[in-house]
C-alpha cells in the first residue's frame, strides 16, 4: 500500500514539473513575440502552476496521512502478535507439563470475569493486615490455580516484547483462549485493552460466583445478574468438559444419584482432597456433539 502511494506521488510530481516546463516555455515564447506582454501572459499560467502545486501538496499530505495510519496499524499488529506469541509459548509449556493446567486457567479467567468484570482482580495477592483480595475468598481458596503461569506469561511479554504495555487481565484472557485451543476446542479472537484492577472484592467472590452447592434458583439468579440467559447458564454451568474437581465438591453424601457416589475416586470423608475427573475425557475440550 505504501509503495503504491509513493508511486502515485512520484507520477504527480513529474506531471507538475512537466506543466511547469510547458508554462515557462510558453511564457518565454509569447514574451519574445509580443515584446513586453510577459506580465499579461504569465498570470494564467501561474494559476495553472499553483493548481498543479496544490494537487501535489494535497496528494502528499494524503499520502503521508495514509502512510502514517498504515504504519501505526502495522506496528499495532506486530505488537499484538508479539504478545500473543509470548503468552502462547508459556501456556503451551505449562499444559504440556500438566494437562490439568489448561482447565485451571480457563476456570481462573471465569472466576476473574464473573466478579466485577475481567479486570485481573483475582490476581492480586493478599497483604496481611492491609488488603484482602479474592484469592482467599472461599470459592477460590485452595481451589483457584494457575497464578504462577500468568506471572510467567507476563514476564515473557516483558522480556520478549520490550516497550509494549499489556495488562495482566489481557494476559489471563489470552491464556484462557489458548488453553481452550490447546485442549482441542475452537479458538476465538481476544481483543486487547482491558485495564487491571487496583483492588479486589473478597465479598463479591463469595456472593457472586456460582457454587457447587447452589440450587437451581440460586444459579439462575447469579447468572441473570450477569445478563446471562438460562440457556447460557446451562452451557456454562453444565459443560465442564475438561479438568478435575476436588472430591469434597463433587462426591458428597447428598448426591441425588447414589450410584454416582460409588464411582467417585474419593474416600468417605468430606475432607478428602483427591481429584475426580469431570467427564470421561478430562484432557480434551470435547465438541458439543460428543459431550456426554
Amino acid at each position: 500500500m505504501a509503495f503504491r502511494l509513493s508511486h502515485l506521488s512520484l507520477v504527480l510530481s513529474l506531471v507538475a514539473l512537466a506543466l511547469a516546463g510547458v508554462a515557462i516555455y510558453r511564457n518565454t515564447y509569447e514574451a519574445m513575440m509580443n515584446n513586453g506582454g510577459l506580465l499579461q501572459t504569465v498570470s494564467p499560467d501561474i494559476g495553472l502552476l499553483e493548481s498543479a502545486a496544490s494537487i501535489l501538496t494535497l496528494n502528499n499530505k494524503n499520502n503521508i496521512g495514509a502512510e502514517r495510519k498504515s504504519a501505526k496499524l502495522n506496528q499495532q499488529l506486530t505488537q499484538e502478535s508479539c504478545v500473543f506469541s509470548a503468552v502462547n509459548g508459556v501456556v503451551d509449556s505449562a499444559i504440556d507439563a500438566e494437562t490439568r493446567m489448561g482447565a485451571s486457567l480457563i476456570r481462573l479467567h471465569f472466576h476473574d470475569c464473573f466478579v466485577d468484570g475481567c479486570d485481573g482482580g483475582i490476581l492480586l495477592d493478599d497483604i496481611p493486615g492491609s488488603f484482602q483480595g479474592e484469592q482467599t475468598s472461599p470459592p477460590n481458596d485452595n481451589s483457584a490455580r494457575g497464578f504462577e503461569v500468568i506471572a510467567q506469561a507476563k514476564q515473557s511479554v516483558v522480556d520478549t516484547c520490550p516497550n509494549i504495555s499489556v495488562s495482566c487481565a489481557d494476559i489471563l484472557a489470552i491464556a484462557a483462549r489458548d488453553s481452550v485451543a490447546k485442549l482441542g476446542g475452537q479458538t476465538y479472537t481476544v481483543a486487547l485493552g482491558r485495564s487491571d484492577a487496583r483492588t479486589a472484592n473478597f465479598t463479591g467472590a463469595l456472593l457472586q460466583l456460582p457454587g457447587p452447592s447452589d440450587n437451581l434458583t440460586e444459579q439462575i439468579r447469579k447468572f441473570s445478574d450477569k445478563n446471562f440467559t438460562i440457556r447460557e447458564m446451562v452451557a456454562l454451568a453444565g459443560a465442564h468438559t475438561v479438568g478435575f474437581a476436588r472430591c469434597v465438591t463433587v462426591c458428597n453424601s447428598n448426591n441425588v444419584n447414589p450410584a454416582a457416589r460409588l464411582q467417585c475416586n474419593c474416600s468417605a470423608t468430606q475432607t478428602d482432597s483427591n481429584l475426580q475427573q469431570l467427564d470421561a475425557t478430562p484432557a480434551v475440550f470435547d465438541k458439543f456433539t460428543t459431550m456426554r
